[in-house]
């Protein structure tokens, strides 16, 4: 499972696939060939995430939209936030950075030889 905490900044996957269909949206995931479906308020979850929010920014969204305490609120969320990690569809932040690449020594491309020089923090062709 993924680390993250209540002020950890979260986001979706963008490389799942979502539509509206009335109220709800329904999610494909490509890479795992499967489709689930949110409900009104995973619909709201989902909506939120399109940019970066923490589990506070979520639940006072809620909060302010639903009639639900705020402890039953951050429950909730908590538990359907994590079964969207385990479906790779929500990351936290951190989890997308990509790693730098160190040493990639010679590339074939249509074009001729490309060597990458991490010092230069380019591309050499040659």
């Amino acid at each position: 499972m993924k680390v993250w905490t209540e002020t950890t900044p979260l986001k979706r996957n963008p490389l799942a696939l979502s539509s509206k269909i009335h109220e709800e949206i329904v999610l494909f995931d490509d890479q795992q060939g499967s489709y689930f479906a949110l409900d009104l308020v995973g619909s709201k979850i989902w909506e939120l995430l399109q940019e970066p929010r923490t589990l506070n920014d979520i639940v006072t969204e809620l909060c302010s939209v639903f009639e639900v305490s705020e402890e039953v609120c951050r429950k909730d969320v908590t538990g359907f936030l994590n079964q969207m990690m385990e479906k790779n569809l929500v990351e936290p932040m951190n989890s997308w950075n990509v790693p730098k690449v160190k040493e990639l020594e010679v590339a074939k491309t249509a074009g001729g030889i490309m060597n990458i020089d991490e010092s230069n923090n380019g591309i050499l062709l040659s």
